[in-house]
């Protein structure tokens, strides 16, 4: 190795110069300064040892690059880039999301708060948009980025937060059928809410609510959900359905002559709005009626109905039966036999007016001389009905009188009758 050596003090008497040449910043070709202390080529620590010979120990290199062992880092890596400490690496962005309550679809239902974490361990960092925030306002998607920037490069991270705390809007919108004038429906009531929400929008538009049952005051309730997860609910109430037509009361199969009655229109639920129901007693015989009537939800009824109107026959002292002299004792074949009875209405009042004929064993009797028909005659004095019975060619024996009513009602009783030669 070759040096080219200046400035030399002549007064020292020795000089030796140990250099680390291999083409490096301070190798071959560089001049060097020596005097009895020291010399420099750029390693400051290069010191004589007391004999005036440099360290061995400062001048090995191992992987040939020009550096010392004593002074390279990595001694065995020839590339050097050990010994290159510039920052290569860019920050590392990472941010951190804390949700007060988490929805659905990404939504958080409360406020959000953003932090960011920059990872720079090599050089200064600068940052940008990498302050904390508070996301407190409904938004369907707002974003953020946190750029940081380094000796080692460029790093950005963005984060999109969506926040949605209002629940949705549930409104009524109908009821069909709508109820009557009265407020009541006689069908099944489909209820219909609509569902609707500002940010996040809506699981379903509209919900639809049956009421399927008998009741007054019922209610109808929906919930409905945004996309987020949030819920309300609406109820529409004094919903009165009523399905069931009206009833009337009970009638008998039998009234007296101007007997009143009152039958009744019933209804257990919406009430009755109409009823006409009336039975008619000043007519005896076998009547009809037509019962209609109509409830509060309009439900209607009618009803055919049956029933006889008679005659008050134990009235005016009577039991019921023939009058005296009928008493059922025996009687002579030929014997003109009178047959009386009294008829009465509801009231106990005579009545005039009966229609009446006679029969023994279902044949009709013979009057009394020429009069051949067998009709009851009413007698005005003493308020009565009264036949005359010619018994004559009836045979002996026993024998039944019957006096049959317009009214549908009999009178009978069995008489016995002897040959009257005997």
């Amino acid at each position: 190795m070759t040096s080219n050596v200046s400035d030399i003090n002549a007064d020292s008497e020795k000089f030796l110069i140990c250099h680390v040449g291999n083409g490096n910043e301070f190798g071959v070709g560089q001049t060097i300064e020596v005097n009895e202390n020291g010399y420099t080529n750029g390693h400051d620590d290069h010191i004589y040892d007391e004999l005036g010979a440099c360290d061995p120990l400062k001048e090995i290199d191992t992987d040939g690059d020009g550096i010392s062992d004593y002074d390279d880092i990595c001694p065995e890596d020839k590339t050097n880039t050990c010994n290159d400490q510039r920052d290569t690496t860019a920050p590392i962005v990472e941010y951190d999301l804390v949700c007060s309550t988490m929805g659905n679809a990404g939504y958080c239902l409360g406020d959000v708060t953003l932090s960011w974490i920059v990872t720079e361990d090599e050089s200064e960092v600068t940052t940008s948009g990498c302050e904390q925030q508070v996301v407190n306002y409904d938004t369907t998607g707002v974003s953020f980025t946190c750029t940081a920037s380094s000796e080692g490069g460029n790093s950005d991270a963005t984060v999109t937060i969506k926040r949605d705390a209002i629940a949705p809007i549930t409104s009524f919108v109908s009821q069909s059928p709508e109820a009557n004038v009265n407020g009541w429906n006689n069908s099944t009531v489909d209820v219909t809410f609509a569902c609707s929400d500002e940010t996040s929008g809506v699981n379903d538009d509209s919900k639809v609510v049956t009421l399927d049952t008998e009741g007054a005051g019922q209610s109808a309730s929906a919930t409905c959900e945004d996309i987020a997860g949030n819920t309300s609910e609406n109820t529409i109430d004094r919903i009165n359905i009523d399905m069931t037509a009206p009833t009337f009361s009970e009638i008998s199969e039998i009234y007296l002559l101007n007997e009143p009655v009152n039958v009744s229109c019933d209804d257990n639920l919406s009430g009755v709005e109409t009823c006409d129901a009336s039975i008619a007693t000043n007519g005896a015989g076998q009547n009809d009626a037509i019962f209609s009537a109509v409830d509060l939800a309009g439900n209607a009824s009618d009803k055919n109905v049956s029933y006889a109107v008679h005659y008050q026959l134990a009235c005016q002292g009577s039991d019921g039966g023939f009058l005296s002299p009928i008493d059922n004792t025996q009687y002579k074949v030929g014997r003109a036999l009178p047959e009386k009875f009294v008829a009465c209405d509801y009231y106990d009042n005579p009545v005039s007016t009966v229609e009446a004929q006679s029969f023994y064993d279902r044949i009709a009797s013979n009057g009394p001389g020429k009069d051949s028909t067998n009709q009851f005659k009413y007698d005005e004095v003493d308020n009565q009905y009264i036949f005359v019975w010619n018994t004559k060619g009836i045979d002996p024996g026993v024998h039944t009188i019957t006096a049959v009513l317009d009214s549908g009602q009999e009178i009978s009783i069995d008489l016995t009758f002897e040959d009257k030669k005997k």
